[in-house]
């Protein structure tokens, strides 16, 4: 143990002296996962931009990517609990993904979000043509734009989101579904129509993850967690605690073997495994040889999971990496990390990184103290270096090609010597290719309006990453040195205009929230939720943190609530009684979102309970609406079914948890017991400390015909469309009622006396 943490005490110094805070730029502590393809479905790593490839199961998923599901295909992607699904063709571009932020662009197609859980200073935005949508709490939403952009509808099942377009800011709740038009201010408000194949699609998704189990010993925030269930079984072994065994694995299979080597801005190598399990056991946690096979150990559930490339050791280096080589050039070799083995970045990053990506792992990281003694950093025993079969060996050809490893593995004497070999500190002594950016030429690619087409945000979106050409240059100088972090190219200016090469931002409209504030929103916890007990890093320590020197950021508001329909004024939302803004806070003008911790006061974050959600109604309007009601921006939203109030947002009910299986049957040479579930707490969800009373609806008679300098509202009608039936005889016979803002009836009734 001492000559791990002195390992890991070199690293920090290191990392400190040579590089220093003002020069480390920190890759994000999170990242999605690619968790799900079914037909057609291409992907476009960042810094390649427009070069569309054959999109990877478990291929991570961050700032600058691209994914698109052509004519057949469905994708989904995890991040943490949160799951996203592509429909048929569908567009989705990371815009920005951090440790708080997830932003979103559609221009094309049908997208479903599952919310599960939210910090209080999460953000969520979904960027369309016609719209921003800002998730409010954890739920479900749908968001539909046609081909032509012109169109988009905002459907929430149950939650809460608010929209806000050039001329529009409203709120939609459970059951509700919003259409907005790019040649009208107006929108249609009606009920969510019946079910159809997509919906099917992901609630049998969301079924099947509300019966994880796994989540008694991994966080929720933890990507990948979904599917360990179904390929594995836990157990609580002695020293290890609790641990997952793979199931239907080979007799010589070995970890971070069944996959290939990808090049990943801004982490560099990182390992993408075959198998439909591989995500979360080879990004986070470290891998045991247990009596004669492997199991993963996922590292303490109390700590916030940081995101790894791959949690292995290099070997070879100086000495080795030129005489160890075959017909084709050189050899590459690794191993996995061991239990409480500390993790070795091969990218720079800051002191801070290092500690918050072992802390889950390696017990007093934090008590550790900069030293200047760094001649012994490789002298370090690793547990797995002399496992059988755990070393893997590769041709350089193949690593660099991001060839699959399994049927191209290494079995001759060079295994052997580079067995001898010394730990790489710097990663793999290879430099990248075009090639190793992707799993394959892509077989469709996407219109060339889904990288043109301008769409509606609040927040700018992040910096893209620096093109690979710039970076592959730099890296073949010093392949086999840690390289640093680049900053991020500028995004492009805010403004609805097309790119002017194939390599900037994606168009951006920016708009502004109303009154000149804040235009970060947050996603609310459920109010008045105590902490989760979670531990996680004071101010100053998240791998997201913001450089030294950078201005404080206020705390994130909790948005207010209304009834359905009234205009929000929640950008920025108004500030809790017992939150105040401090001093240096960013002012009123869009900026990229910060990467943001929990204030000093605050050491853990409010997590919202999973649980399952509300049974959802059997919709009573079909999908396209008929006579529906054109409301006015900020006009008061009527139902379109008289007498029937719309509810408020319904908390979950409390999840009951899966009962561990069968332990796993133990041998003499070591103890395992049945699985113990980690400790975490279940609560059920508390009335919010500042009732919300339900949406109001307004019960007016119909009014006069205003002056002609008072437009009214339009009211599109049309028949009923082929197989959809039309409204009942009672429903017809009454015309929707018109309701105006506020300010205007008021203006009205002035005008009257």
């Amino acid at each position: 143990m001492k000559a791990k943490l002195f390992a890991l005490t070199c690293l920090l110094f290191i990392a400190g002296v040579l590089f220093g805070p003002s020069a480390l730029a920190d890759p994000p502590g999170r990242v999605g996962r690619l968790s799900y393809i079914s037909g057609p479905v291409s992907f476009a790593p960042a810094g390649l931009d427009t070069e569309w490839s054959l999109a990877a199961i478990n291929r991570p998923v961050t700032i600058g990517d691209r994914l698109w599901s052509d004519q057949g295909g469905r994708a989904e992607v995890h991040i943490g609990s949160t799951a996203i699904r592509l429909g048929t063709n569908t567009n989705v571009d990371v815009l920005n993904l951090d440790g708080r932020t997830t932003q979103l662009r559609i221009v094309q197609g049908t997208l479903n979000v599952r919310v599960r859980h939210a910090a209080r200073d999460d953000l969520f935005e979904i960027d369309t043509p016609n719209a921003a949508v800002l998730v409010q709490r954890p739920g479900n939403y749908r968001i539909d734009v046609d081909p032509n952009g012109r169109q988009t509808a905002v459907s929430v099942r149950f939650g809460e989101v608010e929209v806000s377009g050039p001329d529009a800011n409203f709120l939609l709740y459970d059951d509700q579904q919003a259409t907005l038009f790019s040649d009208s201010p107006d929108y249609n408000l009606t009920r969510l129509p019946p079910l159809d194949s997509f919906d099917r699609f992901w609630l049998a998704r969301d079924q099947r993850q509300d019966r994880v189990r796994s989540l008694d010993y991994v966080p929720d925030d933890m990507t990948g967690y979904e599917d360990l269930d179904t390929y594995g079984s836990w157990a609580t072994v002695s020293t290890y605690g609790a641990v997952w065994f793979p199931a239907r694995v080979a007799v010589d299979w070995a970890p971070y073997r069944d996959g290939r080597w990808m090049w990943v801005e801004p982490w560099g190598w990182t390992w993408v495994d075959s198998a439909p399990w591989g995500f979360a056991p080879f990004h986070y946690g470290r891998w045991a040889y247990i009596q004669g096979r492997w199991g993963w150990c996922p590292g303490d559930i109390q700590a916030r999971p940081v995101y790894a490339p791959a949690l292995v050791a290099f070997v070879g280096g100086s000495g080795f990496s030129a005489s160890i080589s075959i017909a084709s050039g050189p050899v590459v070799g690794w191993f996995p990390l061991g239990y409480r083995e500390a993790y070795v970045p091969w990218y720079s990053v800051s002191p801070t990184y290092v500690r918050q990506v072992n802390v889950a792992n390696v017990t007093n990281v934090t008590n550790i103290t900069n030293i200047t003694n760094v001649t012994n950093v490789t002298n370090v025993n690793y547990a797995n270096r002399n496992v059988p079969s755990a070393m893997t060996v590769v041709s350089g050809a193949v690593f660099t090609q991001s060839g699959l490893v399994a049927p191209s593995m290494l079995k001759t004497a060079a295994v052997q010597e580079l067995a001898r070999a010394p730990v790489i500190h710097g990663g793999a002594p290879i430099a990248p290719a075009r090639q190793s950016l992707s799993a394959g030429p892509a077989a469709v690619r996407p219109p060339a309006t889904v990288i043109s087409r301008p769409v509606v945000a609040i927040n700018a979106p992040a910096p893209r990453p620096a093109s690979f050409a710039v970076r592959q240059a730099e890296i073949a100088k010093q392949p086999d040195k840690p390289f640093q972090v680049r900053p991020l190219e500028p995004a492009a200016a805010p403004v609805g205009i097309a790119p002017s090469s194939a390599g900037a931002q994606a168009p951006v409209r920016m708009i502004q929230p109303p009154h000149g504030g804040n235009p970060q929103p947050a996603v609310q916890s459920n109010a008045g939720r105590p902490p989760e007990g979670r531990a996680m890093p004071q101010a100053g320590q998240s791998p997201d943190q913001p450089p030294a020197g950078a201005p404080s950021r206020p705390p994130e508001a909790v948005a207010p609530k209304g009834p359905a329909g009234t205009p929000s004024n929640v950008l920025p939302p108004p500030l809790h009684p017992d939150e105040q803004v401090r001093p240096g806070a960013p002012g009123a003008v869009p900026h990229p979102p910060e990467p943001r911790g929990l204030q000093t006061e605050e050491r853990a974050r409010p997590v919202v309970t999973p649980g399952r959600p509300p049974a959802m109604k059997t919709p009573e309007v079909p999908r396209v609406p008929q006579a529906e009601e054109r409301v006015k921006p900020g006009a008061t939203l009527v139902p379109p079914q008289p007498g029937r109030p719309i509810e408020a947002p319904r908390p979950p009910q409390a999840e009951e948890r899966v009962r561990p299986g069968p332990p796993i049957a133990p041998q003499p040479q070591q103890n395992i017991l049945p699985p113990v579930p980690r400790p975490r707490e279940e609560m059920g969800l508390p009335q919010p400390q500042h009732p919300v009373p339900p949406p109001r609806i307004e019960e007016r008679a119909r009014p006069a015909p205003p002056p002609p300098q008072q437009p009214h509202p339009e009211v599109r009608q049309g028949p009923p469309p082929q197989g959809v039936p039309a409204p009942s005889p009672h429903e017809q016979g009454k015309p929707p009622e018109l309701h105006r803002p506020p300010e205007k009836d008021k203006e009205k009734q002035e005008g009257n006396q």
